[in-house]
């Protein structure tokens, strides 16, 4: 604060002398803080005199004004501070993707040795999000997108059924976890194992 801006108070309050208030007027015609300043407490007068229509000493308007500053900004702090509630209130994180998808396996063969797939079984895939189909991690067997689909398993192996969130995704080269970075979406793996 230059030194001019320091009798903004005095000069408001008519304490100046005529010379100094007149040096004050030259610097508040160039001051664009000086002439904010002013105007704001003017509107405050303003809104006092309105309270209080009677004439007071200057000394009970400073405190008066003090003291609508400090209501003023315990105001702004609490709207604020609810704005800021509001605000994180209003905010719903986001729901992750379901990732909904179940398969059921058509034994086509006559030996039957646990719930697990075997080689020429057929395996349908109901989901709602695409689906990649690996076997051994390393082997693409299937893609398909939502409903269902269907395949035959091809040979014995650890079977990776990979759902993903989106629809607009890279075509996967045959690495799962290749893959499955390039697509950087939501993913779900469910294994399933053939004899």
């Amino acid at each position: 604060m230059t030194l001019p801006c320091s009798h903004l108070d005095e000069f408001f309050d008519g304490e100046l002398a005529a010379e100094a208030a007149a040096t004050f007027r030259a610097h508040l015609a160039t001051c664009d803080r000086c002439q904010r300043q002013l105007s704001g407490r003017m509107q405050e007068a303003m809104v006092v005199d309105e309270a209080a229509p009677v004439a007071i000493p200057i000394a009970h308007a400073r405190a008066r004004k003090n003291n609508t500053r400090v209501i003023a900004l315990a105001g702004m702090a609490v709207a604020i501070a609810a704005a800021v509630v509001l605000v994180l209130w209003s905010r719903k994180p986001a729901k992750p993707p379901q990732l909904a998808m179940a398969y059921t396996v058509e034994h086509t063969g006559a030996t039957m040795r646990g719930s697990d797939a075997h080689a020429g079984d057929i395996v349908h895939i109901h989901s709602a999000d695409t689906v990649w189909v690996y076997r051994n991690d390393h082997e693409l067997v299937l893609v398909c997108g939502e409903g269902t689909c269907d395949f035959t398993v091809p040979s014995i192996g650890a079977y990776s059924i990979v759902v993903l969130a989106g629809t607009h995704l890279p075509a996967p080269k045959g690495n799962l976890d290749a893959d499955i970075a390039a697509a950087n979406v939501a993913w779900k793996i469910v294994p399933l194992t053939a004899d």
